[in-house]
């Protein structure tokens, strides 16, 4: 074990809102992760539209976009009263997220940038929000 052990010192929620105008093209999250790392720790999504989607994940890495995986987001999650919000951790669509045995997170190194996509765009005045939480390590 290391004598000086990183541990999360910054807790931060970058959000962003996916739309009709962005298409089908990712996003950043917005996350930028510090020196030391930053690690994911949820990611919660919203939607008001009234058509299910297919959000897909990726990493940036040197310019080059790396698939984590696929969420299906129903029709009004988390909005509607009849679809609960949807985790965009999920181990059992993204199997190679971390896990400490109870909770699953993905640790994000300085440089990489995580974002998303709609897979079809998001249908005219309805917003899929993206929220996370994240921990900065120092």
């Amino acid at each position: 074990m290391s004598a000086n052990p990183k541990l999360i010192s910054t807790v931060r929620n970058p959000a962003i809102r996916l739309q009709n105008a962005d298409g089908t093209s990712f996003k950043s999250i917005g996350i930028a992760p510090v020196t030391d790392g930053t690690r994911v720790k949820a990611i919660h999504i919203t939607s008001d539209d009234t058509a299910p989607q297919v959000l897909q994940f990726c990493v940036t890495i040197s310019g080059v976009d790396y698939i984590l995986g696929e969420i299906a987001v129903p029709a009004g999650s988390g909005t509607d009263s009849s679809n609960a919000a949807v985790s965009g951790l999920d181990a059992e669509r993204m199997p190679a997220l971390q896990t400490d045995g109870v909770v699953v997170f993905l640790d994000l190194a300085t440089g990489s940038d995580l974002k998303v996509k709609s897979k079809a765009a998001v249908t005219a005045a309805k917003t899929i929000n993206v929220l996370t939480e994240v921990g900065d390590f120092t």
